[in-house]
């Protein structure tokens, strides 16, 4: 309850998955496009959304980046909600982009081409197969309340890029340079530019053809996330 503004945050533990990560970057755009500079904020990695709602109902950490169920499980915690990210377009949302050493998907297009492929595919069931994908996602999650797997696909499929969208060259790369660093900002290197080029191969080779064939058309996505 005392924790009102990011001034409130200054010096305390913010709860998220990993450096660099989805909800990092995506926690430090929110602080930037509300005049908050992230390098006065102490970033905790816990590696799980589990860990972060057992070390917040325990009082280690004063903020968190958290999405369904666990930002449920926070709210009836007592933590307030700062900004749901989720429908703040303007902040790119950096889910769905994938990158890669681009010396290793040289050395290793065939298998760079099927991660994107089996990628791609996964996406399209999850449109296409609402109650498969509940399925994965209550196991996954670790949840068995069926409003909150509901809600949590709900959530996903307003997040989640459908397949044409996750090759849309020119908008990936700028979501790219948005949310994640150059090489030389980071230590380790390799979170790099994707290689656009298989998805162009994919589409001349009528990959997505094959796959409405295989699961049936996308659906249209939801207009809003549904929290």
């Amino acid at each position: 309850e005392s924790i009102s503004s990011w001034e409130d945050l200054r010096g305390k533990p913010i709860a998220i998955t990993g450096e660099l990560g989805t909800p990092h970057r995506a926690i430090m755009s929110l602080m930037e496009s509300q005049g908050e500079d992230p390098a006065q904020h102490t970033f905790v990695s816990l590696n799980s959304f589990s860990n972060i709602v057992a070390a917040a109902s325990s009082g280690q950490v004063a903020g968190v980046a958290a999405g369904l169920p666990h930002s449920n499980a926070l709210r009836e915690m007592g933590y307030k909600e700062f900004a749901n990210i989720a429908e703040m377009e303007e902040l790119q949302n950096p889910a769905g982009v994938v990158g890669g050493d681009p010396e290793w998907i040289e050395a290793n297009k065939d298998a760079a081409k099927n991660f994107v492929k089996a990628w791609l595919e996964g996406t399209w069931v999850m449109f296409t197969d609402p109650e498969l994908t509940k399925e994965v996602l209550a196991e996954q999650l670790e949840m068995t309340d069926q409003a909150e797997i509901d809600q949590s696909y709900h959530a996903a499929t307003y997040v989640v890029r459908q397949p044409q969208e996750q090759c849309d060259n020119e908008h990936l790369y700028e979501l790219f340079k948005t949310n994640y660093p150059t090489p030389e900002e980071i230590e380790d290197p390799t979170l790099v530019a994707p290689d656009y080029d298989i998805c162009a191969e994919l589409e001349s080779e009528g990959f997505f053809d094959e796959l409405e064939e295989k699961h049936g058309p996308l659906p249209e996505k939801p207009t809003d996330s549904g929290l």
